[in-house]
This record gives C-alpha cells, structure tokens and sequence, in this order.
C-alpha cells in the first residue's frame, strides 16, 4: 500500500499523538481525587485507532503497557461501530472480558469523531482505592473468587450525547466505601478523555487522512524495531522455572511459573506451560497482565525506546494454557 505521508510527518504525528495520551493521564492525575491516582499516580492513558488497535501510549506503569490494549476490541464485541455516537464513553473493569489487571484498575473510552468519521478512541485506567469487595481497598490476601474483591463491570455505556448517565454512576457508587472519592476519579477519567477527544479532533482536522496512515505506519515501524532487535538475539531455545512463595495454609509450597523461550530470526515465542494451575488465592495473573509483563521484558532488555503500541504483539507470540496462574478462567481471584 502506498503511504501519504512521508517519515518525517510520521515522526511529528507519532510524537503528537504521544502528547494526547501523556496529556490525558496528566490530566487525571491533576484532577482526581484520591491520593491513590493524584500522588502514586496509578493511571495511564492511551490512544487507539479507529480499528480497536492501539496507536500510542503514555508509560507510565510498566503493567499497564498491555492492558489496555484489547479494551476496544472488546468494547467492539458488544457495541458494533456502527451503534457508537458522538458524546458516547464506556467503562469496565473486568479483567475477563476486556478490563484491566484487577478490579480496581476502571478504564474509560471514548470516542473521537469528524462528523460521521470515527478518528479514533482516546482510552484511560486508574487505580480506584476502593471498588467494594470484602475488605476496604478491595484488595483482600484471602479471597477465593473474583466476586469478593469487588464490583465487576462489564464494558457499558458510562456517558450518552455527552452527559453522564446517572443511573450507572449510582451503581459504581453505591458499591464502594467512599462514594464521592469514586465520583471525583471516575469525573476525572470523563474529563480527562474529553479533552484528549478534542486533541484527537484537532488533529484530524489539521492532517485528515493521513492521520490514519500515520498510525498503521506507527504500528510498522514498531514492529520492524522489535523485530530487529529480535534478529540480534541468538537463535535457540531457552527455559527456566521460577517459583512464587507458598499462600497460606492452603498452598503452603512455592508454586511455579515456567516459561519456555523461542528465538528465531526475528520472532519470539513465549509459552507458559508448566506453570501452576490458578488457586484460590489472589495472586492469579490475567493474559492481558501477562502480555504486558512479556512486552515490558523486551523493552527493558533490547528496546527501551520502542514505541509502546500495537505493532509490537506482531513480532512475539505469548501461550499460557487457560487455567495456570498467568492465564486463569473466571472466577479465579
């Protein structure tokens, strides 16, 4: 396919949609509420093209380098594009069905339109220090399902024709121990997505099209880096088993965590097989939270300054057998 715009205009729309996701998450933490998002600063933010692939991100946490990454594809599965407006913001926080790490990790999409163009998604998570459950944080050494950690929600509408809808907040807020911190974080993510919309707005109407050349090429250009420092690597085979400390009386010894790894020319694979079947105990890892740790082990280790973004699960595959602890099926905690 032949590109419209060159690599400089790459380079300055890359660093400008970079600015709109760093521009959000300061935003939130400006704004919010809680010492929990203003001070530890546990959010991050994220744009994503109109595809439901991620374009840019802000890093800020290293474990959220992934997880938003399917937010919008999931979002896709239960709200076709074609039924997406203009004013529209979702929310979830299920790390089964497109949410983030944990219940308390609430992210928050919305829309960017020019006319009836769809430019794109601006998409935020914050840590909320309290989501309900069976203790206060929502963060309890000895749940056993999912169901005592907290509210579950599923990707809904949070905002219609630009206005909050009420009877969704009053729901979120009548599940946690402190309502108007909740109500002040989750005013923060809306606010701060709106103005990130207006930015991604802005530039569609200064570039037009070739915004969205520039993202798929912003996606190419990751992956040729990943995979060029892939290509440095030593071709073989590597594997090593690890082991996370025993939890309680119930599973007293170390449980381990064993990860094969697959170099070949230019592609890696991960696979977890071997590892421990998931417990009832909180310390289960969802794929999502695997695949950023796997993402964040590659920068660290041969591309620190690869762009965060979708191009990159291009040139590395991740397997964990469904059930193990880095890659647990619902209702594990």
């Amino acid at each position: 396919m032949t590109r419209k715009a060159d690599a400089i205009t790459v380079e300055i729309i890359g660093n400008l949609l970079l600015s709109i996701a760093e521009e959000t998450t300061t935003t939130i933490i400006k704004s919010a509420y809680s010492t929990n998002i203003k001070e530890r600063r546990d959010v991050s933010s994220g744009v994503v093209g109109p595809d439901g692939h991620m374009v840019a991100q802000a890093e800020n946490l290293a474990v959220h380098l992934g997880s938003l990454l399917t937010f919008v594809q999931e979002l896709y599965k239960r709200f076709p594009q074609e039924t997406i407006r203009p004013g529209d913001m979702f929310i979830g926080n299920d790390p089964y069905n497109g949410g983030g790490n944990h219940l308390p990790d609430i992210a928050v999409a919305a829309p960017a339109f020019h006319g009836d163009t769809l430019i794109g998604w601006v998409v935020n998570m914050a840590h909320h220090s309290d989501i309900g459950g069976k203790v206060p944080g929502s963060t309890s050494s000895d749940s056993e399902s999912i169901y005592q950690e907290g509210l579950k929600l599923p990707i809904i509408r949070i905002c219609q024709d630009g206005e909050i809808l009420p009877s969704v907040l009053d729901i979120i807020l009548a599940n946690t121990r402190v309502p108007n911190e909740r109500h002040g974080d989750i005013v923060a993510q809306i606010s701060s997505n709106r103005i990130g919309v207006r930015r991604l707005e802005e530039a569609y109407i200064r570039y037009g099209d070739v915004l969205f050349d520039c993202m798929r090429e912003l996606q190419d250009y990751a992956e040729r880096r990943l995979r060029a420092a892939i290509r440095s690597l030593p071709d073989g085979v590597y594997t090593h088993t690890d082991y996370m400390d025993g939890c309680g009386e119930k599973y007293p010894d170390p449980l381990p965590i064993t990860a094969k790894i697959t170099i070949k020319d230019d592609f890696i694979s991960f696979d977890f097989t071997g590892t421990h079947p998931q417990i009832e105990a909180p310390i289960n890892i969802p794929f999502n939270a695997l695949l950023a740790t796997v993402f964040y082990s590659l920068k660290a280790l041969v591309g620190p300054d690869i762009p965060s973004n979708a191009g990159i699960y291009r040139a590395f595959e991740v397997f964990a057998p469904k059930g193990c602890l880095v890659n647990p099926e619902h209702p594990a905690p």
